[in-house]
């Protein structure tokens, strides 16, 4: 301020300062205001992202192990099937020796058959 500036100029002036400071102030919590706005959006956004996620990796998990489950089961179908199969296999080999030895009897029985 000069020293021309009259009284009532220096009280418009101050007037018009403290009008825009406040304006001032004003806008300045209103962008504040904005952005945190902003701010809270982005966070519940990537909230429910989370929690989406949450709920994808938890049905996940309920039908992995809902397969290994089934898998388990069938394990032990298999494996006791594949019991019961050596069982019957064994049981095929003596039968099989069984009818060898019977067709044996049955050529020698024949051979002297035609010698006779």
């Amino acid at each position: 301020m000069s020293a021309t500036q009259t009284p009532s100029e220096y009280a418009a002036m101050r007037t018009m300062v403290q009008s825009f400071a406040a304006a001032a102030r004003i806008k300045a919590y209103r962008d504040q205001i904005t952005e945190a706005e902003k701010q809270v959006k982005e966070v519940e956004k990537e909230r429910e992202k989370l929690e989406k996620n949450i709920q994808n990796l938890q049905a996940n998990t309920t039908s992995n192990l809902a397969r290994i489950e089934t898998l388990q089961k069938q394990n032990v179908e298999n494996t006791l099937k594949a019991r019961q199969d050596s069982v019957k296999l064994i049981t095929n080999a003596q039968q099989l020796e069984l009818r060898k030895l019977r067709l044996e009897r049955r050529r020698d029985r024949l051979t002297t058959l035609e010698r006779k």
